[in-house]
């Protein structure tokens, strides 16, 4: 399990999507998603991929984000990318919640928010 968080360090508010939904890259209806590289090299790392059918938010789910406040939310990394074999991987997660078919505000924080590389061992 991750804890995610998601920090507003800027000096005004945004607005964003506390559903913080996990997917992939590619698929929709998600504002999390993963790169998890192999260590050596920054390959993709083969993974099993899980298959999911969500909605997109509800507009319930945009809150806005004052400066230094944070949302927070447990999430279950290998539901959606598990390792194909044991190792060493670095792992890169990103928010985005202004998708191309979210129906999101338009003052949404726009683009994609990156964290920094994180090792990663499985056992």
């Amino acid at each position: 399990m991750l804890n995610v968080r998601l920090i507003n360090h800027g000096e005004k508010p945004v607005i964003v999507n506390k559903r913080l939904a996990f997917g992939y890259r590619d698929s929709f209806s998600r504002e999390l998603f993963a790169d998890l590289l192999e260590a050596e090299g920054s390959r993709p790392a083969k993974i099993r991929l899980a298959r999911y059918d969500r909605d997109f938010s509800q507009p319930s789910d945009y809150v806005v984000l004052g400066p230094q406040e944070e949302i927070s939310k447990p999430v279950d990394l290998f539901k959606y990318y598990l390792p194909a074999s044991p190792g060493h991987y670095r792992l890169i997660l990103h928010y985005q919640a202004d998708e191309e078919l979210a129906n999101a505000p338009a003052e949404i924080a726009k683009g994609v928010i990156s964290s920094e590389p994180m090792d990663l061992f499985v056992e």
